[in-house]
């Protein structure tokens, strides 16, 4: 546990420093075994496994702390980038190094964030060299992170639309669409909203394939606008999921919840669609001001 304030940064370097956990994820088991033996003679490295199976390798990032995952790009069941983005939708997902010999992937893949594009066959060098280039990614995170959980006050207005104020100025948001699902996550109050019920609440005129491929980018569009506002930290993602997290802001709507009904007027969020049946039950409980 940190002691006080002048030793985070302190304490964030030495964990960056320290063993740096790492999957592998390719249906060839001769790359994974490959993998395996140079990752073991790098040091502060703890090879946790390798996965010939796509979503099995997922399934472990969900539930394990994993520092950096060497990811083919072509698989036989399904596309490394597929794979890639699967991971970055979850919160404060892992380094990724692309590992392929298709060198036509390179510029779809530094697109997901990639911290290094390894060609095959591949040697030690360049395993060490992505090792190496994740540690910075992780010790920007966590300083990033560091960052988020400043003194910034946090406001988000639900009547009569939505807006949110960070220090009392307003967040820009370039795409309504990355804007109502920030909404649609505040309506939920904190629970988990699955990839499905966004898709067919927020993004209704899309099929499921495209929708949640549309989601994807929204939500990878919204984690780097709060980014720019310093506010990242009130977003939470897990594999197909995404939720807010009240604790670290203030919420209009929640203040109606817990009794302040003088806050409603006549609109509620809006315009959109999915929150008609609140605005609607708010309504109802208006009670006239007699004439006097």
């Amino acid at each position: 546990m940190r002691q006080s304030e002048n030793t985070e940064g302190t304490s964030c370097v030495k964990d960056c420093i320290a063993e740096l956990g790492i999957i592998a994820i390719d249906d060839d088991a001769a790359v994974l075994e490959r993998i395996k033996r140079f990752v073991s003679e790098v040091e502060n490295t703890e090879y946790l496994g390798g996965f010939t199976e796509p979503s099995e390798g997922v399934a472990y990032v969900a539930e394990h702390k994993v520092d950096l995952v060497f990811l083919a790009v072509a698989m036989l069941r399904v596309q490394g980038l597929e794979v890639a983005r699967q991971i970055q939708e979850m919160n404060r997902p892992p380094a990724i190094a692309f590992v392929t010999r298709a060198a036509q992937y390179s510029y779809d893949a530094w697109r997901t964030d990639a911290v290094d594009y390894i060609l095959k066959p591949f040697g030690k060098s360049d395993l060490e060299r992505a090792i190496y280039r994740a540690r910075q990614y992780k010790l920007v995170k966590e300083i990033e992170l560091q960052g988020s959980y400043s003194r910034k006050k946090i406001y988000i207005k639900c009547f009569p639309s939505f807006d949110v104020f960070v220090d009392g100025d307003i967040l820009e948001f370039t795409y309504g669409k990355v804007k109502e699902l920030l909404a649609f996550l505040v309506y939920q109050q904190g629970n988990w909203s699955s990839i499905d019920q966004i898709v067919v609440y927020v993004l209704e005129n899309h099929d499921e394939r495209s929708g949640k491929e549309y989601y994807r980018t929204l939500i990878y569009r919204l984690k780097k606008i709060l980014g720019k506002y310093g506010i990242g930290h009130i977003l939470e993602t897990g594999y197909g999921k995404a939720r807010v997290n009240p604790a670290y802001f203030t919420c209009e709507y929640y203040q109606y919840i817990e009794g302040k009904q003088e806050l409603f007027h006549d609109t509620f969020m809006g315009a959109y669609g999915w929150a008609g049946d609140a605005a609607a039950y708010m309504a109802e409980k208006i009670v006239p001001t007699s004439e006097t």
